[in-house]
């Protein structure tokens, strides 16, 4: 999902929205991104992996709604562990709290 041109959490979630082919009903809000993320009509299979380019865009651009992503990528991850339908979001910058993948 290419983020490189969203310096903004509604464009951030038009984008995710449409790159993941969310379901009409979807609000393009912080909410709804997490429905849609653990809702298994929305996004159907066993296991995802989501991987999130262009990412520092939204980082430096509005900071507390790439904080707010954070915060909801992280908690629809564990839903769909919970519900055993795993999701791994792997990220193309640094965020806080939010450990590197080893070199090796």
């Amino acid at each position: 999902m290419d983020l490189s041109r969203a310096a903004s959490a509604g464009e951030a979630l038009r984008r995710l929205g449409e790159a993941l082919s969310f379901p009409d009903w979807y609000g393009a809000n912080f909410d709804a991104l997490f429905d849609c993320l653990t809702d298994p009509e929305s996004l159907p299979g066993t296991g995802h992996l989501l991987f999130v380019d262009g990412a520092a865009t939204l980082r430096l651009g509005d900071p507390k709604a790439f904080a707010t992503l954070l915060d909801v990528l992280q908690a629809a991850a564990g839903e769909r562990r919970a519900a055993g339908t795993p999701m791994w979001i792997l990220l193309d910058t640094r965020a806080p709290g939010i450990n590197l993948l080893p070199e090796k």
